[in-house]
């Protein structure tokens, strides 16, 4: 971890992390159906607060599954755990709003799979 936050830094620093940011933008969120469930995958680390926001607004039937189809490097943090800090929120690339989105376009993509 603390090497992560120094290559973070130093990216930062020299003007690279914007251009690394841009790299995995559009983020591709994948969904699949089985019978009556479905698996959604993100393609970043995403905090436990947004799978279960996606499994209680799909009904219990979708499950999320992190990392998937590359890797979006740091974390998608909630907004409370950006207020706070810590380690997580200080390697997260992107706004906590992110994961929000995330969670939208997972159940637009459940919904064309219903």
């Amino acid at each position: 971890g603390a090497e992560e936050t120094v290559t973070l830094a130093r990216a930062q620093g020299d003007g690279r992390l914007r251009r690394l940011v841009t790299q995995y933008l559009p983020a591709e969120i994948q969904a699949l159906r089985i019978g009556e469930r479905y698996i959604v995958g993100f393609p970043a680390e995403i905090f436990v607060e947004y799978g279960l926001e996606l499994k209680r607004r799909s009904g219990g039937s979708a499950f999320a599954v992190s990392l998937v189809n590359g890797e979006m490097q740091g974390y998608i943090v909630t907004p409370a755990a950006m207020a706070a800090g810590g380690y997580e929120a200080g390697n997260s690339l992107f706004h906590p709003e992110a994961g929000q989105h995330m969670v939208e376009t997972a159940l637009a993509g459940i919904a064309a799979l219903a």
